[in-house]
């Protein structure tokens, strides 16, 4: 794991970087991060992975490659009145 997680940081760096497959990129990224602090390198690697796993649920950005491809998603949240 060791060799292989360098290139899945910069493999899932560039996925969310460019906004093509976004949530994949940042589950690979919380996987990464989170295996790091585990190891005992740092907390700092904790939040990584935290921030990871957010941009995953989150989903690309209005300027992203996923969006220009599925189209952006909204969601409208409206309260209702009794």
């Amino acid at each position: 794991m060791a060799a292989i997680a360098p290139g899945i940081d910069i493999l899932s760096g560039l996925l969310l970087i460019v906004g093509l497959w976004t949530p994949i990129g940042g589950v690979l990224q919380a996987l990464v991060e989170f295996s790091d602090g585990l190891a005992g390198a740092g907390y700092e690697h904790i939040v990584r992975g935290t921030i990871g796993l957010s941009i995953a649920m989150l989903g690309p950005g209005a300027w992203s490659v996923d969006a220009r491809r599925f189209g952006r998603k909204r969601i409208d949240v409206t309260v209702l009145k009794d």
